[in-house]
């Protein structure tokens, strides 16, 4: 009786313990808070594309910056992409009826 006694209040005791360690840890030991303008992921795939089984095409965004980047399964290339070609690729929808055009707008941005 007396062993069941000491763990009755021994266990509550170290349970508050762990519980009071782990808000001090939390309070001291977060990360640095991200800056204002941090809000935005900083990397988006844009679009994906299987080409082969072991080959595909990914169009990311990083920082603002396009990338094409082609992984395969003996190498990954990545392709910077300029402004022009970016424009160039948004250009070929401009065909096909006003509402198709509003839905790849609607859906671009």
């Amino acid at each position: 009786m007396n062993a069941a006694w000491k763990l009755a209040w021994a266990l509550p005791l170290v349970l508050a313990i762990g519980v009071g360690a782990m808000l001090l840890l939390r309070k001291f030991l977060v990360p640095v808070a991200r800056q204002a303008g941090d809000d935005q992921p900083r990397m988006v795939v844009r679009q994906s594309l299987p080409v082969s089984e072991q080959t595909s095409v990914h169009l990311i965004e990083v920082d603002g910056r396009d990338y094409l980047v082609v992984e395969s399964a003996r190498q990954a290339v990545v392709q910077t992409l300029s402004s022009a070609a970016i424009e160039h690729s948004h250009s070929r929808w401009r065909i096909g009826p006003a509402w198709m055009r509003r839905q790849y707008e609607a859906r671009v941005r």
